[in-house]
């Protein structure tokens, strides 16, 4: 018998779909974020992922963000 737990959604986690960062066609960043317990580090990560790839961008506008 199938363990039903495995397709219930957990209700800690969020996710990011941006697409054209920093007005760039061919970048974007989708992400999946687990908060393990707790729904408010996933919604943070979630919000603040995207803007600090904009700010690497901006500072390194040749694409080496090494």
């Amino acid at each position: 018998m199938e363990d039903s737990k495995k397709h219930q959604i957990n209700n800690d986690i969020a996710y990011c779909a941006k697409d054209r960062l920093c007005n760039d066609i061919h970048t974007g960043v989708f992400g999946v974020f687990d908060g393990h317990g707790g729904k408010q580090v996933a919604t943070h990560i979630a919000e603040r992922i995207p803007e600090e790839l904009k700010k690497e961008m901006i500072k390194n506008p040749n694409g080496d963000m090494s």
